[in-house]
């Protein structure tokens, strides 16, 4: 804005408006302004993703022990009928130092063991279920079990399950933990 100003000798012509200084610093506030929010959401967001996955991680990582747990369960009701049958048959390409994945899903018998561990999960879209089959959506949640029989050397009716799930590169492992017993040859109280 232009502005005539009159002196007693002399006119002079005044401007009026912001200088590149001060116009700079309006910018930088309102900048700060707006950023601060979308980086506040955006983080918001990132954390949900991760627990989203951490919690699918911990579910998968259940999912498995249950299974280790009631295969055991049918061995041993096997055992009181038929003295061949071990309390952990079927479970071999997972014990020891092997580490195996479980399907718990497909047949045969609700559930299949195989031997390796690279293979991620699929999930069907459907149903919402976790497995090894063909036709589901790939994910990055990678499963591995590993039964140790006698894991503290003073039991051998103690078995010790490792299930591990992993998930979107290196860093991401929800590790769980459960003793196992066999039920069928301890002794009653």
């Amino acid at each position: 804005m232009l502005k005539l100003r009159r002196n007693k000798n002399t006119q002079s012509l005044s401007i009026k408006g912001f200088t590149l200084l001060e116009a700079l610093v309006a910018i930088s506030i309102l900048m700060v302004a707006v950023v601060t929010p979308i980086t506040i959401a955006q983080k918001g967001l990132t954390s949900a993703v991760y627990t989203k996955s951490q919690m699918v991680a911990s579910y998968l990582a259940q999912d498995a022990i249950e299974f280790i747990k009631n295969k055991k369960d049918v061995n041993v009701i096997a055992a009181r009928t038929d003295d061949g049958v071990g309390w952990l048959d079927g479970l071999d390409q997972c014990l020891n130092s092997n580490w195996c994945r479980v399907d718990t899903i497909n047949p045969p018998n609700g559930g299949t063991i195989y031997a390796g561990v690279t293979t991620p999960l699929s999930v069907d879209n459907s149903s919402y279920l976790y497995d090894y089959a063909a036709g589901g959506t790939p994910t990055d949640f990678v499963r591995k079990v590993n039964i140790l029989k006698n894991p503290y050397g003073t039991n051998a009716d103690e078995a010790l399950i490792t299930v591990q799930v992993s998930w979107g590169g290196t860093g991401n492992v929800i590790t769980v933990k459960d003793l196992i017993y066999d039920t069928y040859r301890v002794d009653p109280i």
